[in-house]
């Protein structure tokens, strides 16, 4: 259930922005109209001002809380079937 909540926030969001990108607004020359677009979106409350944010941060180390717990619930997945082989 953890999963599936953290790749709801994490993940989905992402494919999300990464599909607007890439068939967003993409002139074949910069005009100076798009300099002043350009200088609007940042100025908007909760636009990215950073690469690596507190809400990047988080996101990623929500990623990486997932991963060590799938490795640890799949060590001990594989421990007890390799001692009831036996």
């Amino acid at each position: 259930m953890f999963t599936v909540v953290v790749i709801a926030y994490v993940v989905v969001p992402w494919i999300v922005d990464l599909a607007e990108t890439l068939g967003g607004y993409n002139p074949a020359y910069y005009e100076p109209k798009d300099v002043e677009r350009q200088d609007y979106l940042r100025s908007l409350p909760g636009a990215r001002q950073a690469l690596f944010g507190w809400e990047t941060t988080f996101k990623f180390l929500l990623l990486v809380l997932v991963g060590l717990l799938w490795i640890v619930a799949g060590g001990s997945v594989w421990r007890g079937s390799r001692s009831s082989r036996r």
